[in-house]
């Protein structure tokens, strides 16, 4: 049948998998359980080898779609989610998460009463195999409302909202693709792009479990400079097409020294000081010192430090 005969979703969710069949059947059934039911499903497979498709063709659910390509990894995956989407949204969620039932209900809501947005989010939970708990945000618990950017609530842990708790008008995720080869932090460069001209809606109330203990936790990973986004050249380009601010800028480096601790954790040294040299010194200066302080010690000292130190805002007198 042709897609013209089939009134367009308000939600397009999209699901990338590649080898997660056994946690695929969970996440898609935490999609097709939802309470709010005008969505479609997609789910890319990028060339899994575990049978994955087959999970996603027993669900026998009209809703639901199965994409199959060779292995282009995960942005490629949800570029083509997003390209096939037909929905007015666009919703994401990883095959080895999942979402409560009202989440989709939850984002309805926030775009009703906050229409116009570029983003709209929520917090979650996270699971790391020994407890479940509410991702802590620098919010009263329950706050929503307007934000013209959210950086300021990273700098204190982990971000406000993850893949999983995040959607876009579909227009939006169509011209903010997601950066192809980079391996980790390709997310981030989507939100914070779509964030730079239009607001984010956010709802501190969980409505996604990330289970860290599952996932292939690349946080701590630093792959080379191939897969891993320069951010700093990032502000510079987005300057020279006037879509930055000052508090763009400030993400920048936040990011660029989340890089840094990355590379001093896995040895990278003459790297790590060759990026913390370009950075600004004018943001975070306490964890800047503090970095430098890590690349003049002994390799075999340098961890417990990074244990201590946090995310760059923990080491700041006052808040961003």
């Amino acid at each position: 049948m042709g897609r013209c005969f089939h009134k367009a979703p308000f939600f397009s969710v999209v699901i990338p998998v590649y080898n997660k069949g056994d946690y695929l059947r969970r996440s898609a059934g935490s999609v097709l359980a939802q309470s709010f039911r005008d969505f479609e499903l997609i789910v890319v497979d990028d060339g899994s080898k575990d049978g994955s498709p087959a999970v996603v063709r027993s669900l026998k659910d009209k809703r639901v779609r199965l994409i199959a390509q060779k292995n282009a990894g995960v942005s490629a995956a949800r570029n083509r989610g997003v390209a096939a989407a037909r929905g007015r949204y666009v919703a994401f969620l990883d095959a080895d998460d999942d979402w409560d039932r009202d989440y989709l209900a939850a984002l309805k809501g926030l775009i009703g009463e906050f229409p116009g947005a570029g983003l709209y989010a929520t917090n979650y939970w996270v699971d790391n195999g020994h407890r479940k708990a509410v991702n802590p945000v620098a919010l009263p618990t329950g706050w929503k409302g307007r934000m013209r950017d959210y950086y300021g609530l990273s700098y204190r842990g982990r971000p406000p909202f993850c893949t999983n708790t995040v959607c876009l008008p579909a227009a939006l995720a169509q011209a903010t693709p997601f950066p192809r080869g980079i391996k980790a932090g390709e997310d981030l460069l989507v939100w914070f792009k779509a964030s730079l001209e239009h607001d984010t809606v956010y709802w501190n109330k969980p409505f996604s479990t990330y289970y860290v203990a599952v996932t292939d936790n690349t946080h701590a990973t630093y792959f080379g400079a191939a897969y891993h986004l320069d951010w700093l050249e990032v502000g510079e380009q987005l300057r020279k097409e006037g879509r930055f601010s000052k508090s763009g800028r400030k993400y920048v480096v936040w990011a660029t020294l989340i890089q840094t601790r990355k590379m001093i954790a896995n040895g990278r040294r003459w790297e790590a000081l060759a990026k913390w040299w370009r950075c600004p010194k004018a943001y975070f200066p306490l964890y800047q010192a503090s970095l430098l302080a890590l690349l003049m010690l002994p390799a075999g000292a340098t961890k417990a430090l990074q244990r201590l130190l946090g995310p760059p805002g923990k080491t700041e007198r006052r808040g961003p």
